[in-house]
C-alpha cells in the first residue's frame, strides 16, 4: 500500500546508449541525491550479507529506512512500472536483511536514536527522448510492512 509519494523529473546530458549496468548506478545515485536533499542521513549504500542486499539505508529524524532503488529504461513514464518488482519474494528478502541488518551492524539502533523502521522505495525511470534523456525519480515512502 503506497501512502504517500513524491517525485522529481531531471534532465541529463547522456548518451542513450548507455548500458543496463550504468543505467542501475546512475538510478543508486539519483536516488542517493534525493534522499540527501530531502533531509535524509545516508548510513549504508549497497549493504550485503548472507541473506540479501539492501540498497539504501538512511534516516530522516528517528525513522531509519531500508530503500529499495528500482530504475527502468523506458519510452514514456508508466505509473509504478519499476515499482512491480518489488514482489512478495523481494520483500521477504529485504525483511530478512533488514533484521539481520538490525540484530548485527546498526549501534545507533542499539543506543535508542531510532524510534521507528520503514521500509520505502524510489523508482527511477530513464526515458529514451532525443540526446538529452530524462529521468524521472518516484519516492514511495512505504511501500510495505
Amino acid at each position: 500500500m503506497l501512502l504517500a509519494r513524491s517525485s522529481l523529473t531531471l534532465l541529463y546530458p547522456l548518451c542513450q546508449l548507455i548500458g543496463k549496468p550504468s543505467v542501475g548506478i546512475m538510478g543508486e545515485k539519483l536516488a542517493a541525491e534525493y534522499l540527501k536533499k530531502n533531509s535524509y542521513i545516508l548510513w549504508d549504500r549497497n549493504w550485503r550479507c548472507q541473506l540479501g542486499e539492501i540498497d539504501i539505508i538512511a534516516s530522516q529524524g528517528k525513522t531509519l529506512s531500508f530503500i529499495e532503488v528500482k530504475t527502468r529504461r523506458q519510452e514514456t513514464v508508466e505509473e509504478h512500472a519499476p515499482l512491480m518488482a518489488i514482489d512478495e519474494e523481494k520483500q521477504d528478502r529485504l525483511r530478512n536483511a533488514c533484521q539481520y541488518y538490525l540484530e548485527n551492524q546498526s549501534l545507533r539502533v542499539k543506543r535508542g536514536l531510532i524510534a521507528d523502521i520503514r521500509f520505502e522505495a524510489i523508482t527511477v525511470t530513464f526515458i529514451l527522448k532525443g540526446i538529452f534523456p530524462l529521468f524521472h525519480v518516484e519516492h514511495h515512502p512505504c511501500i510495505f510492512e
